[in-house]
C-alpha cells in the first residue's frame, strides 16, 4: 500500500471515528474526543500542510527509477541528511517535494537526473550536486518558482541542458551566471541547442541586457551560444 493511500484511509477511519465519539454524551468519551481531535490536527497537517518530515521516522534509501519516491514526495518537506541514492535513475525523485532546500545528496553513481526536482515550489537553493556521470538532465528544476541559487554543476557528459530551469523566474545573477557556465562547460554542439531559451529561460522573465552584463557573457558568447530570444 502507497503513503497516499494509507493517509487516505487513517483520514477516513479518523472521521468515522469522530462521528462515533460525537453521538457520545457522557464526559469521559468527550474527553477522548479531544484527542482525536488532536490527531486530526497531526494527519490534516501531513496531507495538507507542510507535509511529513521523515527524517522523524525513517532513513529514506532512493532506488533506481524512483517512481515510489515521487509517489509521495508532495507530502515531504525535508529530506534526511543520510538518505542513500541506489541505482543511477533519480528521475522525478523528488518532484513536487515542498521543502525549501535539500542536503548534499550522494549521486555519484547517478546518470538520470531527469525532472528530478520538477514543480518544487518552495525550493530556494540547491547544493552542488555530484552530475559527474550525468548524462540525461532535462527539466530538472522545471517550474521551481522560488528557486534562487543554484551552483555550477558538472555538465561536460551532456549535449543537452533542455528546459533544465524553465519557469524558473527568481534567479540570482550569480546563478545565471553559474548557468552560462554550466552550459560552456556542457557537451553541446548543435546551434539549435546552444541557445539560453533551450535551458529554459525567458525574456519575460531574463531580458537580453541582464544576460549580458553577467561576468561570463562573452566567455558564453565565444564557446559559440547565444541567448536565443
Amino acid at each position: 500500500m502507497s503513503v497516499a493511500s494509507e493517509l487516505t484511509r487513517i483520514k477516513g477511519a479518523k472521521n468515522d471515528l469522530k462521528t462515533s465519539i460525537n453521538a457520545k454524551t457522557d464526559s469521559e468519551h468527550q474527553i477522548t474526543n479531544e484527542t482525536i481531535d488532536e490527531y486530526a490536527d497531526f494527519v490534516d497537517s501531513i496531507t495538507s500542510g507542510g507535509g511529513a518530515d521523515l527524517s522523524d521516522y525513517f532513513t529514506t534509501t532512493i532506488s533506481s527509477g524512483t517512481n515510489t519516491v515521487s509517489g509521495f514526495a508532495d507530502m515531504i518537506k525535508t529530506i534526511p541528511e543520510n538518505t542513500t541514492v541506489v541505482g543511477n535513475s533519480m528521475q522525478y525523485a523528488f518532484s513536487h517535494y515542498k521543502g525549501t532546500t535539500i542536503p548534499l545528496i550522494d549521486t555519484s553513481n547517478v546518470e538520470y537526473f531527469s525532472s528530478m526536482f520538477q514543480g518544487c515550489s518552495n525550493l530556494i537553493s540547491v547544493p552542488l550536486l555530484d552530475t559527474s556521470n550525468c548524462t540525461n538532465i532535462q527539466n530538472m528544476f522545471n517550474s521551481c518558482i522560488n528557486l534562487e541559487t543554484v551552483p555550477i554543476f558538472n555538465t561536460s557528459n551532456l549535449a543537452r541542458l533542455s528546459n533544465m530551469f524553465y519557469n524558473c523566474p527568481n534567479l540570482t545573477d550569480t546563478s545565471l551566471d553559474n548557468i552560462l557556465q554550466m552550459c560552456i562547460n556542457s557537451n553541446a554542439t548543435s546551434s539549435n541547442r546552444m541557445k539560453l531559451s533551450d535551458v529554459g529561460l525567458s525574456a519575460t522573465n531574463y531580458p537580453a541586457s541582464r544576460i549580458e552584463a553577467l561576468p561570463h557573457y562573452q566567455d558564453f558568447i565565444n564557446a559559440g551560444w547565444t541567448i536565443g530570444y
